[in-house]
């Protein structure tokens, strides 16, 4: 928490980000009687986030580095090359995404499910919904290239997204 000093007065001027939390003291309280930030502290990205890049400068010019790498090798590709490419693509993030978040489809069972609709025996409708709205997801993305350029909000969260270990909202 960082403080600031007026006179003999010191005073919290910090988002409250990473602050230590004492959890037998918290779990003390009843449960009307915690402080529960009812929603995600928006000027923590207006104020704070917007104005530092998650990435290093030497991180930086090495994406555009391998933007570019990519963007001339999709340049070479046929049409049908291209969307082969991305299918794989789809397949797989929508596989380790959903992964990480506990689904026990391997990628051969997400590979079928999302090319042929074809649900895998003893899984639960809802890992195969799951694999399926990253599928869509990535889909709208593709389909919509126009917006490319997000709101400068939404490329925040998406890096918090991505990176979680810089923010967990309350």
């Amino acid at each position: 928490m960082l403080f600031k000093k007026t006179g003999s007065t010191k005073f919290p001027v910090g988002f409250g980000v990473i602050q230590p939390i004492d959890i037998d003291k918290y779990y003390e309280k009843e449960i009307d009687e915690r402080k529960i930030n009812k929603g995600f502290n928006f000027p923590i990205i207006n104020k704070v986030l917007s104005k530092h890049s998650v990435f290093t400068v030497s991180e930086l010019l090495k994406l555009n580095e391998l933007q570019s790498a990519f963007q001339t090798n999709i340049s070479q590709l046929s049409e049908s090359e291209y969307k082969k490419e991305f299918e794989r693509l789809a397949i797989d993030l929508s596989w380790k995404s959903s992964q990480i978040e506990g689904n026990t489809y391997s990628l051969l069972e997400t590979e079928k499910l999302l090319k042929e609709k074809e649900t895998a025996s003893g899984k639960t409708k809802e890992e195969a919904t799951m694999l399926l709205n990253h599928k869509d997801a990535l889909d709208f993305n593709i389909d919509n290239p126009n917006l490319d350029k997000p709101k400068p909000n939404k490329v925040i969260m998406y890096n918090l997204w991505c990176i979680p270990v810089l923010v967990c909202p309350s």
